[in-house]
């Protein structure tokens, strides 16, 4: 990559560039945004310092591949799972530790207050507890777990498999039992394959396997779905105000309006310049803007401006495996197919 692939108003900066041994599966900066974490499917990970790019610490090594990280809210612990069944906890003062849960950890999200880590392995939602370190199976689940998320005003993590969102008190005064029936449930027939919340905790949207968007409005239960899209819905993101939802599913970036009453009756903007499938897609945490990914570049969009690009990154030697904001949303955490991590600082153009 060079600065010349950028085009105005948004150039970027290469901070730091690393290298794992195998396709890099995922990138998160800490809340502190002090520190980036990433791991590939060769089952090695890093920490490394986010302004510097020095590596701090290694992930848990997971032999089969890394598939998920998660850091607590104060930055403190780092849950990492992989192919092998395990989560592995890596604790800033460099304690650790692991727990074998079996199945795949697909999905890991932390508890608001940062005292539960939801796990989603295989079919089995597991809780581990952060005060006195209990670890608890709820059980299995009609189909294989592919994503969690936390309510925003309830104490409830939201687990997406075959037919639909199952919620789980599992965390507050009073939590449910292993075993129990879950709290609440948005029904949909077919299989989810990702799930977000709202920042404002008023709308769940699943990305799902028919090529639809499912859209629940919480907690009064009206839902809508979106149709169109040529392919699978991967990734969902929502802009910090709560009132944009972006996808994937198409060559184009689709942007949906959500604001008010909601989507129903309004056409979506629709972000062309991708010429295969996007991967991946993220918003930044508290600013507008969208970066895009398909194999070959990453586009950068302010969607509440309209349609009009802002800037391109190009692949050189590898292709691209993913892109994220970090979370000083001013440094872009790009993945490559190979095993590359590169961060770039994103900026306006002079």
């Amino acid at each position: 990559m060079t600065r010349g692939a950028i085009v105005a108003p948004v150039v970027a900066d290469r901070l730091w560039t690393h290298r794992l041994c195998d396709h890099l599966e995922v990138a998160i900066g800490s809340p502190d945004r002090t520190l980036v974490a990433a791991g590939g499917l060769g089952g090695d990970g890093m920490i490394v310092d986010a302004t510097s790019g020095t590596i701090n610490a290694e992930v848990a090594e997971h032999p089969l591949g890394i598939l998920s990280l998660a850091w607590s809210p104060d930055s403190e612990v780092l849950a990492s799972g992989g192919q092998d069944g395990v989560v592995a906890l890596s604790h800033r003062d460099g304690g650790r530790s692991a727990h074998r849960v079996g199945g795949w950890v697909q999905a890991l999200a932390w508890s608001r207050d940062g005292k539960v880590l939801a796990v989603g392995a295989g079919k089995h939602l597991w809780t581990w507890h952060r005060t006195d370190d209990r670890l608890v199976d709820h059980g299995p689940q009609p189909s294989t777990i592919t994503d969690l998320a936390w309510a925003r005003r309830e104490p409830l993590v939201g687990l997406a498999c075959y037919g639909g969102v199952r919620w789980f008190a599992v965390a507050g005064p009073e939590p449910v039992a292993p075993g129990s029936q879950p709290t609440r449930t948005l029904d949909f027939i077919g299989s989810l394959l990702c799930l977000g919340v709202s920042p404002d905790g008023r709308w769940a949207a699943s990305g799902n396997q028919d090529a639809t968007i499912h859209l629940w409005k919480l907690w009064d239960r009206d839902e809508l779905e979106m149709r169109g899209y040529p392919a699978k819905i991967t990734a969902v993101s929502w802009d910090a105000t709560s009132q944009l939802l972006a996808s994937n599913g198409a060559e184009d970036v689709t942007v949906w309006d959500v604001s008010g009453a909601g989507p129903k009756g309004r056409t979506p903007l629709q972000l062309s310049g991708h010429t295969s499938l996007v991967s991946s897609l993220a918003f930044q945490h508290r600013g507008a803007l969208l970066a895009s990914c398909d194999g070959a570049s990453i586009r950068l969009w302010r969607p509440r401006l309209g349609t009009r690009q802002l800037g391109q990154l190009e692949a050189e030697d590898e292709g691209f495996a993913g892109v994220r904001w970090h979370t000083d949303d001013r440094t872009l955490l790009v993945g490559g197919a190979a095993g590359r991590l590169d961060a770039w600082n994103v900026r306006r153009a002079r």
